[in-house]
């Protein structure tokens, strides 16, 4: 069976979690079980089960070969006879035979790149069937900071927002006229580019991730994309402006994804000061007229949804001079 997306999600966090050795006892695990499919595939529930099992194993990380295993086995006092032999003949032990025997003994298996892993008690049960609703990341936007310059040169992930006293200590460790900017992930993800593309300050940043953190917690991420868009607004210290609460107060909005904008605005504005229903208008005429009014309120369309001015004045652009600024569809 196909794994889902929420299903997929929760796998993902779980390995993400887990450290270096974990992960080399998870690769180990799934290549013990995999052996005893006829398919070589293993359902996701014991997929799952393996990743609360990487405390059942073993891990020899220097073991990449049957000689390194066999040494290692001798090296640690595991084979009978030999702790006790002079180095010389020490070193005349058939350790890649000691390390075959050994492994194909107890079952374990080598990784691709992490070592030996042996599992030492049985399973547990998955004793409880995870939520698989999806998570949100510990973040709203996440950075990659190297020194300005130096494309392939080391960097820094940096998860925003951070705290005052976090946020003072990486703008004195990676000032802004030195260090590049990339945003890597963001919860607005069309802002991505403007972020990178632009000499933004890590506070402005920093401000931004924390509006979307308060947009999300109100449950009006949406709208705040919606309102980004229709501003046409490309910097990170404008668009944090625009987050504030009392900013977002200041316009109506309406989702609709996936829905005819300009349509189902005229089909709601027939309902409402008419009481006509929208089925006696043709198609054609029902989108033209849902344009006209919209342009008429001062509606802006988004992929998000409609928006515009409570107060019914045009939604003033920031990529437009003052006096080009008009109300336009998207």
């Amino acid at each position: 069976n196909s794994i889902t997306l929420p299903e997929l999600n929760i796998l993902a966090w779980r390995i993400a979690e887990m450290d270096e050795g974990q992960e080399a006892v998870l690769e180990g695990l799934v290549k013990m079980e995999a052996k005893k499919q006829d398919s070589g595939r293993l359902p996701y529930l014991q997929l799952l089960q393996l990743t609360e099992n990487t405390d059942c194993c073993h891990w020899v990380p220097q073991a990449r070969n049957d000689s390194q295993l066999g040494r290692f086995y001798a090296e640690n006092g595991f084979v009978d006879g030999v702790d006790d032999l002079p180095d010389k003949l020490f070193e005349l032990l058939d350790f890649e035979k000691i390390g075959r025997e050994t492994r194909l003994a107890e079952g374990g298996v080598f990784t691709k790149d992490s070592g030996y892993v042996v599992r030492h008690t049985e399973l547990r049960e998955l004793t409880k069937i995870p939520n698989l609703g999806l998570r949100k990341p510990p973040y709203t936007v996440a950075l990659e900071i190297r020194k300005a310059g130096e494309e392939n040169g080391p960097w820094l992930t940096v998860e925003l927002p951070l705290l005052e006293g976090k946020l003072e200590e990486f703008q004195g460790r990676f000032p802004r006229e030195e260090y590049a900017y990339t945003c890597i992930d963001c919860a607005i993800p069309f802002f991505r580019e403007y972020i990178s593309g632009a000499d933004s300050e890590l506070r402005d940043i920093n401000e931004l991730a924390r509006m979307m953190d308060f947009a999300l917690a109100r449950g009006e991420l949406a709208k705040y994309k919606a309102l980004i868009l229709a501003t046409g607004c490309r910097d990170a210290a404008q668009a944090a402006e625009l987050g504030k609460q009392q900013s977002m107060a200041a316009y109506r909005f309406q989702s609709c994804q996936g829905k005819n904008g300009p349509a189902e605005y005229a089909a709601g504005w027939l309902k409402k000061k008419l009481g006509r229903d929208a089925a006696l208008v043709p198609d054609k005429g029902l989108e033209e007229l849902g344009r006209r009014l919209m342009e008429r309120d001062h509606v802006i369309e988004t992929n998000y949804g409609p928006i515009q001015r409570i107060d019914g004045q045009p939604i003033q652009r920031f990529d437009l001079e003052p006096e080009q600024s008009f109300t336009m569809t998207m």
